[in-house]
């Protein structure tokens, strides 16, 4: 194979994180703005998962950033991979729903989510390695995880402050992904053309 391509993965990876946690960001950020507009007041609790739900996608989903076990035909590795994590989120539901409800399935499910995907990760990276900006990712992720915290713990009587709050998180997210090179302005540029 092109020894390009493992660099080529990582960089398309570091793309894949940023507009996925700006995708993360507006749909936690606006939830209750969204669940308003699109359903029944009858699924509003729903709208509490979402901040473990859609993570627990993304995760479920960067499998393919890892090709080394497809590469290498390891199929039944993929499966007890799989398996394993059904396991994990089963005795997790059974542990968090009791305690936190319908959040304790989130959570469950997004735990499972990340222990599959480090899983699959690790074995992958045996097969076909690719050299990730881990440290970079995870501080974008801490940053995202932060601003829904403070974003959940910040309330304002006023309509207009709570949406600027919102909306300033963006131009911040942006600035710091740009600051600590996870993306970059011509890579940007390019995209758009």
């Amino acid at each position: 194979g092109n020894p390009e391509t493992p660099k080529q993965i990582s960089h398309v990876y570091n793309y894949f994180v940023f507009f996925s946690l700006i995708i993360y960001l507006i749909l936690a950020l606006y939830t209750s703005e969204l669940f308003s507009i699109i359903s029944d007041s009858v699924y509003e609790k729903g709208s509490t998962v979402v901040v473990f739900l859609v993570p627990s996608i993304l995760f479920s989903q960067m499998y393919v950033f890892c090709p080394g076990l497809s590469i290498a035909r390891k199929t039944f590795i993929i499966f007890l991979i799989n398996f394993c994590g059904c396991v994990v989120n089963t005795v997790l539901n059974y542990f968090l729903i009791r305690e936190f409800s319908i959040e304790g399935a989130g959570i469950a499910t997004l735990i499972s989510s990340l222990v599959v995907f480090i899983t699959f990760y690790l074995f992958s990276q045996k097969y076909y390695n690719i050299q990730f900006d881990w440290h970079k990712i995870i501080v974008v992720w801490s940053l995202t995880i932060l601003i829904i915290i403070l974003s959940s713990l910040y309330t304002s009587d006023s309509y207009f402050v709570t949406q600027l709050s919102k909306i300033m998180v963006f131009p911040i997210f942006i600035v710091a992904c740009l600051y600590l090179k996870l993306i970059n302005i011509k890579d940007l540029i390019s995209i758009k053309d």
